[in-house]
């Protein structure tokens, strides 16, 4: 093949010699570089966090696909599940703390799932999600509302 122009040398050797010098490094070697990456990344966290965050900007089809194909896959889902395992395991008062400002912040809106979960109760009632329509959640939301409003008044 001929070069492109620019290079003394085609496409196709110049890939062949950099596949070859990849292919010959030590294992020390790619330990290095790994590490290397590591630490790359770790001190440049907010610049990677920031470039990411501008390429799904300008990507927002592309970045949904690739969400899509990656969260798709089963593989990927046990993986999830197994890594936030692992992590609460290692992290039980962080959990513990983001769940406590999650469940604060359900409690405080009032999500159509946490009124579903009061009317629900637990599994013994037979009910489930889908049993409970729209109305009666709207219905549920508004008396927690004037329940609220009733104990507010009181305190005051």
């Amino acid at each position: 093949m001929a070069s492109d122009g620019f290079r003394a040398t085609c496409k196709d050797c110049l890939n062949a010699n950099y596949r070859s010098k990849y292919k010959e490094r030590t294992p020390e070697q790619v330990q290095e570089a790994k590490d290397y990456q590591k630490q790359y990344r770790k001190e440049n966290q907010e610049k990677i966090r920031a470039l990411q965050r501008q390429w799904k900007a300008n990507n927002p089809e592309r970045s949904k696909e690739l969400n899509k194909r990656s969260r798709s896959k089963p593989q990927s889902k046990e993986a999830a599940r197994k890594r936030v395992a692992k992590w609460i395991a290692n992290n039980p008062d962080r959990y513990k703390e983001i769940r406590s400002k999650s469940n604060s912040k359900i409690k405080r809106e009032l999500t159509d799932g946490y009124i579903k979960s009061i009317i629900c109760g637990d599994y013994s009632s037979g009910l489930t999600f889908d049993d409970v329509p729209p109305e009666l959640v709207e219905l549920w939301r508004q008396q927690i509302l004037i329940q609220r409003n009733i104990k507010n008044k009181s305190n005051d």
